[in-house]
């Protein structure tokens, strides 16, 4: 893969994770510094190597293959994250010892469990009441167990919270 075509494809996995739809090859362009053809050729060449799909004539026809998270595995996820040197929240800075938010696109103060006071108060009962559970279970017994079992409501949680209620 070359250069060009590892930031494109880094660009478009950001665009649709954070706004939901891919960009344009317009956008694709001017992102990795090349005309809209060399875009095009890009992102011909990233889906013949099986890293995007396309759907022509379609402006924001580009999707990644596999895109739902919910089905990705786990040690697929964490070593995709690891390689642009980011980390889950959780995993990050803890359970509840500061930092952002958990919730996609706050930049508040987490204070509960890594999530901060608004998005805390929009977790139903019975979901919180898990998280809960799990977190005090991963900070009296630090295993690859309590923390699986704990990443698993953090995602739904965040999850549920990114498709529910947008701040």
């Amino acid at each position: 893969m070359t250069p060009n075509q590892s930031q494109a494809l880094d660009f478009v996995r950001e665009r649709i994770t954070k706004a939901g739809f891919a960009p344009t090859l317009k956008e694709i362009a001017e992102q990795v510094g090349v005309s809209e053809p060399g875009a095009r050729r890009i992102v011909e060449a990233l889906a013949a190597q099986g890293y995007l799909q396309r759907k022509p004539g379609m402006t924001r026809g580009i999707e990644l293959p596999g895109s739902d998270l919910r089905v990705v595995d786990s040690a697929a996820l964490c070593a995709e994250l690891k390689r642009r040197g980011e980390w889950p929240v959780a995993e990050r800075r803890g359970a509840s010892d500061g930092g952002d938010c958990g919730a996609f696109g706050c930049r508040d103060a987490a204070v509960h469990d890594g999530f901060c006071g608004h998005h805390w108060g929009l977790i139903p009962p019975g979901v919180l009441r898990s998280l809960q559970e799990r977190a005090r279970w991963l900070h009296e017994e630090p295993t690859i167990a309590s923390r699986r079992a704990y990443m698993q409501v953090y995602q739904m949680v965040r999850d549920m919270l990114h498709s529910t209620w947008r701040r």
